[in-house]
């Protein structure tokens, strides 16, 4: 029990000591830094795309899947 403890004090204590920068990479923000002026890329997600978007209709009593593309954001 305690070799257990002693691994997840370890683990704790690496995760304390890691750069503050690779974890603030993950945000999804891109930060471009030019002189005195930040730009900032907002989420890049946030933008239109085609999906496919299927149901199913009975045409000529027969059970079939009909797909249209549809404009969406995401």
């Amino acid at each position: 029990m305690k070799i257990l403890a002693l691994m997840a004090a370890g683990l704790i204590g690496a995760a304390a000591l890691t750069p503050v920068a690779a974890s603030a990479s993950g945000t999804g923000q891109a930060v471009v830094v030019h002189e005195r002026t930040v730009v900032r890329h907002h989420n890049r997600h946030d933008r239109w795309r085609w999906k496919t978007v299927c149901r199913t209709q009975w045409r000529n009593h027969h059970r079939t899947r009909v797909c249209t593309k549809v404009r969406s954001r995401w």
